[in-house]
């Protein structure tokens, strides 16, 4: 499936009643790593629509530790499912011009954006105070 030029995929979502979820009207752009992928796990259950961007090859978060039945393969991670279910996921080179202007139009279209643990690239960001949007 393809988003923006990138590569879309959705990590597990999770069955439940989302009608009076307070975040369902909310869009978040997720570009953390690691232990950081909590804070857009809590929007995502929550029912924000969760985006998480990851770099060509996937995010480095895919091959941490435990895996299910200790293969150690980036689709087997308990690590990163725990942290990122209910997220959507796009696949963005961040170092390339088209992955980056692909990055600004999901951030013109997204409410919240958090970038911790992975720098957010400046030109992305233009329209946005620091600390408003972006934290």
């Amino acid at each position: 499936m393809s988003t923006l030029g990138g590569t879309e995929r959705t990590v597990m979502k999770d069955e439940r009643q989302t009608a009076d979820l307070p975040l369902a009207t909310y869009r978040v752009l997720d570009l953390t790593e690691g232990g950081f992928n909590r804070f857009g796990r809590v929007l995502a259950d929550l029912d924000a629509d969760v985006i998480k961007v990851e770099p060509p090859g996937g995010s480095p978060t895919r091959m941490r530790r435990p895996f299910s039945q200790d293969r150690a393969d980036p689709e087997d991670s308990l690590f990163w499912y725990s942290y990122c279910l209910n997220k959507r996921g796009v696949t963005l080179d961040l170092e390339r011009a088209k992955g980056r202007r692909h990055l600004k139009e999901l951030a013109a279209g997204s409410d919240i954006g958090r970038g911790a643990g992975r720098p957010v690239p400046r030109d992305v960001q233009p329209h946005m105070e620091p600390g408003d949007a972006f934290l």
